[in-house]
């Protein structure tokens, strides 16, 4: 609520200097004038963007009910309309209604199907190393009764800890293998270091390599005379090899924004003549050269060819993406649309598409346009 309402306030004194300017110019219709056209832009970048300068001072957004796209020009002017209705209430209507709407979703949030989100993410709480060394419990000991060299950790039969007569060998837990673990997590090398100074013990000393046994052969097999050690003996997996049907993956300087380098033409059985799109309801939409694709996408000149999608939940932009097959690859580009563009390659991995920036097309990808998902097939 404090949110919502220091939005509110911080878009009413923009409203009210392009007011006062008007009139301190020497006409009251000017100022007005002006403030409602200062409103109308307002609402126009709120549909598009979800960012007002109020939200964008406070660090929210106005997006889809239950989602995360941006609302689009007719939820969002309604909820414009109807909030500003709530200004005929006294003039006071209008924070009442934010001021009533607390955590929940308001009621022209309600009715237009909108909803205002926070940006803001909470930060994690790390437990301080001390307070995790205190927590440690104390290293229990093996039962009375059990034999010695049959408790985890025990020596020899018969053998007794030093300074303990006559006492059953401690426990030790078994080693483990220090794996990464997360930022949220330490290892267990770190652990057993705080155990030991809760403890009042010296720090104990690295332990040593662990030899490996020879791993049986086929017959015939001569085993190597040394033992080999854990580090030896890890094989990391085989690179994939690469297949002629898919193309070259994306470049890194087309994830981050950087302009995309050409690449050679294509010759021979890889070469690109044609990208088959596919919406999923069935239709499919060739492209052979240029096109731009869309809610209702508009051609630049003649020769670009216009591939209109059904969109109920109008998540796309009336022109989203341009697609163009040229020396035998294919590229896409995302047109400034206003819910963004991926690309999910046959992998699973997702690429976020940059304005302008153009990304090679292969086959078995999808296209993400909003909530619109296009199968990709290269021919």
């Amino acid at each position: 609520m404090g949110q919502r309402l220091a939005a509110y306030a911080v878009d009413l004194a923009l409203v009210g200097a392009v007011l006062a300017v008007g009139v301190l110019l020497g006409s009251w219709i000017l100022g007005v004038v002006l403030a409602l056209e200062v409103v109308v832009i307002s609402v126009v970048v709120e549909s598009r963007y979800g960012l007002t300068l109020g939200k964008l001072v406070t660090r929210t957004r106005t997006t889809t009910a239950g989602g995360d796209l941006a609302p689009g020009l007719r939820r969002g002017a309604t909820r414009a309309a109807l909030f500003g209705a709530a200004h005929l209430a006294a003039g006071l209507g209008q924070i009442a209604l934010l001021a009533a709407s607390g955590r929940a979703t308001a009621w022209h949030d309600r009715v237009a199907g909108t909803d205002v989100v926070t940006l803001r993410s909470p930060t994690a709480r790390r437990v301080p190393a001390a307070s995790l060394a205190a927590a440690v419990p104390a290293v229990p000991t093996a039962p009375a009764g059990v034999p010695a060299g049959v408790w985890p950790g025990a020596g020899p039969a018969g053998s007794r800890q030093p300074g303990a007569a006559g006492a059953p060998a401690s426990w030790r837990p078994p080693e483990l293998l220090d794996v990464p673990v997360s930022s949220d997590s330490i290892s267990m090398r770190e652990f057993r270091a705080l155990r030991d100074a809760a403890a009042g013990r010296p720090p104990a000393a690295p332990r040593p390599a662990v030899a490996v046994p020879p791993r049986p052969g086929p017959a015939g097999h001569v085993p190597p005379s040394a033992p080999r050690t854990a580090a030896q003996d890890f094989r990391p997996p085989a690179a994939p090899a690469a297949s002629s049907a898919v193309a070259a993956p994306v470049t890194p300087a087309a994830r981050i924004g950087a302009p995309a380098v050409p690449a050679p033409p294509v010759t021979g059985a890889a070469r690109v003549t044609r990208v088959v799109l596919s919406p999923g309801d069935g239709a499919t939409h060739t492209i052979t050269g240029s096109a731009v694709v869309g809610r209702r996408p508009r051609a630049e000149s003649e020769d670009v060819q216009v591939v209109e999608i059904a969109d109920v939940a109008r998540s796309l932009s009336r022109t989203h993406v341009r697609i163009r097959v040229t020396g035998g690859v294919a590229w896409v580009e995302d047109a400034g649309s206003a819910n963004g563009t991926r690309l999910r390659a046959p992998d699973g991995t997702l690429t976020p598409l940059g304005a302008g920036v153009p990304v090679r097309l292969v086959s078995g990808a999808v296209l993400e346009l909003g909530q619109v998902s296009l199968g990709v097939t290269l021919g």
